[in-house]
């Protein structure tokens, strides 16, 4: 367009028909430049690439180089004009070509246009279906386009007088500035519409396009390769053919919303599984026009977590044979231990002239009978500790630490414990099992507390994500290289002093702690004292 410009320009100030001439000639290269260089921005602009190619340009090249190869020979054969010297125009203010134009220019003229025309249409095509954020920039090149042309056109028609004065130079002046405002205000060079095959032939969905009478229009890759069918084979086929029992008639008429769902069909004779997304298209007036199918294979995924729900099955079915197997154990086994605890006691009251060696192995059984009811009394506990998540309720930690504090009030009271309690927050779960863990929190403290009367403080602090509870006791601690086993079930750490207990205390409170989705550590230092850090996440 500038080339076009400035050689009219010279074209214009020349005063010999000469001079006239070369740069009406010079001025024809732009004139042949300019339609191909248009249809080739509207084919990049509105996502046409792939139709860009050196072969295409050199073959729409084909008549312009025709043309200009005339122009510079017109001499010869006057196809493109016949110049009947200089006319002065404007009492001699403007001196321009008397000419006329031949056959050859006239069929380039046409040619010229159509190029122009078939830009024009691909830029209206994307104003009336690209999203609102493009139409105002496609619209100021679609406009800037078609001022030229009608400046042109009417200067071929002689629409105007001096009728050989061609004004179309002069209109490229408003297709810059509709270009500049495109460009700047409206980023011309940044929101391009992206080209299809970057971006639907190149996601991992399959996507099917379908018009109102079910005949496939579009298909991308990935539904082809899904599918097992050729891509190009299909268009204009029935997507019933393609994909039985997905889209019904019905659907296209009555349903204006997406549907999704999954069916199970036969592709290669092989059961497949694919979720598909069905989404009505509809013109520019809200009529439909048809509908997009997006599909995903999801038959590994369904068969895996069927594979998952059944081996979820057995372990469910595990742990209610393991539950029942403990509740029967516990059960059985405490009848045995209280009728060893009665012997023991009878043997007792009937023989009061025991020796010393007697009454040793009469109190060793009875340390081992209450030992073993309290294990098969904390296992039974432990097993019955379940998630369940439709249980939990907001709780207040202040009254769950009461809860604690007075079921725990005989030992508090005989200990001389002092128990200080800070701001507790309110969390999600299930009350009695907070109860639980903080009952076995406090009563480890005072078991665990030495000689001293147990001195123990309760806090809380939080993060963005979770609640932060500790519980603190200045007692004998705990060795540091026993502090990763002391949550096992049953195991103990080694201690400064040596202190009853079955060691399922902590184990217990580490499972309830899990069930609430949240965690358990501790921190201790032998004669100074422990801290056992409870981390539960915050719920809405």
């Amino acid at each position: 367009m500038m080339l076009w410009a400035v050689t009219y320009g010279l074209q214009i100030a020349g005063a010999t028909e000469g001079t006239k001439l070369f740069w009406a000639n010079a001025n024809h290269i732009a004139v042949a430049a300019v339609p191909i260089a248009w249809i080739g921005f509207a084919l990049q602009f509105t996502g046409r690439d792939h139709l860009l190619t050196p072969r295409t340009v050199g073959t729409l090249s084909v008549i312009p180089s025709v043309y200009l190869v005339l122009v510079w020979t017109n001499p010869r054969h006057e196809l493109i004009r016949q110049s009947f010297g200089v006319q002065s125009v404007h009492d001699g203010s403007l001196l321009l070509i008397d000419q006329a134009f031949g056959p050859a220019f006239w069929i380039h003229a046409v040619y010229g246009y159509a190029l122009m025309a078939t830009g024009a249409v691909l830029f209206a095509q994307l104003f009336v279906w690209a999203p609102k954020v493009y139409r105002r920039q496609v619209g100021m090149l679609l406009l800037g386009a078609v001022i030229p042309m009608a400046a042109n056109l009417a200067f071929h028609t002689n629409l105007y007088t001096p009728s050989n004065f061609d004004l179309t130079p002069f209109s490229f002046v408003a297709t810059g500035v509709l270009f500049f405002v495109a460009i700047y205000q409206y980023q011309l060079l940044d929101l391009v519409p992206i080209a299809r095959e970057s971006v639907v032939d190149t996601l991992t969905e399959g996507i099917i396009v379908v018009d109102k009478r079910n005949q496939i229009v579009d298909i991308n890759n990935a539904a082809a390769t899904i599918l097992e069918v050729d891509g190009d084979a299909v268009l204009g086929t029935s997507v019933h053919q393609v994909l039985p029992d997905v889209v019904t008639d019905e659907e296209l008429s009555e349903d204006k919303s997406s549907v999704s769902n999954e069916v199970t069909c036969k592709i290669d004779e092989t059961p497949r599984t694919l979720a598909v997304t069905k989404t009505p298209l509809v013109d520019v007036n809200e009529n439909p026009i048809g509908r997009t199918l997006t599909l995903r294979d999801v038959t590994e995924t369904r068969a895996l977590e069927a594979e998952v729900s059944a081996q979820l099955d057995e372990v469910m079915a595990v742990n209610r044979e393991l539950e029942t197997f403990t509740t029967a154990i516990s059960h059985d086994l405490r009848q045995p231990a209280r009728t060893t605890e009665r012997y023991i006691d009878r043997v007792r009251r009937s023989e009061t002239d025991l020796s010393t060696e007697n009454d040793e192995i009469l109190a060793v059984a009875q340390t081992n009978a209450e030992r073993m009811q309290s294990m098969l009394s904390d296992l039974l506990a432990y097993s019955r500790i379940e998630r369940n998540e439709d249980q939990f309720e907001p709780i207040s930690l202040t009254a769950v630490v009461d809860q604690a504090t007075t079921s725990l009030r005989f030992s508090i009271e005989e200990t001389d414990t002092t128990v200080s309690v800070g701001e507790l927050p309110t969390v999600s779960g299930i009350e009695h099992q907070l109860v639980r863990l903080f009952q076995n929190l406090i009563s480890n403290a005072i078991r665990y507390s030495g000689p001293e009367p147990p001195v123990i403080s309760i806090d809380a602090t939080a993060t963005e994500t979770e609640h932060v509870l500790t519980v603190t006791d200045e007692g004998v601690g705990i060795d540091p290289d026993e502090l990763e086993y002391v949550f096992e079930l049953f195991t103990r750490g080694q201690h400064a002093e040596p202190v009853p207990g079955t060691g399922a205390g902590l184990a217990l409170c580490k499972k309830i702690v899990e069930q609430h989705g949240g965690s358990i550590g501790i921190e201790s230092t032998l004669g100074e004292g422990t801290t056992v850090i409870v981390r539960l996440p915050k719920r809405e």
